[in-house]
């Protein structure tokens, strides 16, 4: 039973547009908004793409991003967090996360199509 789970795990990290697409339609069964199907597709998918980008630097290149990953994410969310009280003077930690959180799916899936289409070419040199 813990081996199907790893595999299932193992393999949602490796195609994450299949886990977006499933996350995506049953919401849209269960949330009549768009938007908010959306929502939750990236919300609970961000994760699997930025280990997927993580693997696949570390077996493609050789490369250990995992820390830089980390430091980005806290400079973000610094930013997002300075800029907020800049010109709110109220800082909603919350918002700032989601801010993050969703530009981290859209960077991390750009940086995971790219990823895929090197390694494909890199396979076939």
């Amino acid at each position: 039973m813990v081996d199907v789970i790893i595999y299932i795990i193992a393999f949602l990290m490796t195609v994450p547009m299949f886990l977006t697409t499933v996350i995506y339609f049953l919401s849209i069964k269960f949330h009549q908004p768009v938007w908010k199907a959306v929502h939750a597709a990236v919300n609970w998918s961000t994760i699997f793409y930025i280990m997927a980008v993580i693997l696949i630097l570390d077996m493609t290149f050789d490369l250990h991003v995992i820390g830089i990953v980390l430091v980005f994410f806290l400079l973000l969310l610094g930013l997002f967090i300075y800029l907020q009280w800049k010109f709110n003077t109220e800082v909603k930690v919350t918002k700032a996360f989601k801010l993050v959180w969703r530009i981290c799916f859209l960077l991390f899936l750009i940086l995971y199509i790219c990823l895929v289409i090197i390694g494909i070419i890199i396979e076939f040199m």
